[in-house]
């Protein structure tokens, strides 16, 4: 099991360098804003995602969706500072030792593996959220 899992995620081989400095100049250009702009709006994203629990608890809690002890529930499991660092740590050692492609593959399948359970499974969510109009 564990040589499957290494040579699954070994690192991919090193490419041959391009020697042609006009493919390296447009290359270079293309990637510099690919990278500028993904992080740009992955920053915006993920600060818009995280004030939002704060800006709806006064509404969801006035429309009676939720009660303060849930609110501090879900708000102790968002921002989990310790769970969230040691994450961070150990997900970046692995993809600094793995082959980044199958490893950011694997955690996006996961990710949508989530979301789609959260939508197909309504039942987990509280009956007044889902019949809230």
């Amino acid at each position: 099991m564990t040589q499957k899992f290494r040579k699954y995620f070994a690192p991919s081989l090193a490419r041959e360098l391009i020697k042609d400095k006009s493919i390296v100049s447009k290359k270079y250009k293309l990637s510099k804003w690919s990278v500028f702009l993904s992080a740009t709006f992955g920053y915006a994203f993920f600060y818009v995602c995280r004030l939002s629990l704060s800006v709806i608890k006064k509404p969801l809690v006035d429309a009676e969706i939720f009660d303060p002890a849930q609110l501090g529930q879900i708000g102790f499991a968002l921002f989990l500072f310790f769970s969230y660092a040691i994450g961070k740590l150990v997900n970046g050692f692995l993809s600094d030792h793995l082959n980044v492609n199958k490893f950011i593959s694997i955690g996006l399948r996961n990710l949508w593996w989530g979301m789609k359970c959260l939508v197909h499974r309504k039942e987990t969510l509280p009956r007044k959220l889902l019949l809230h109009k």
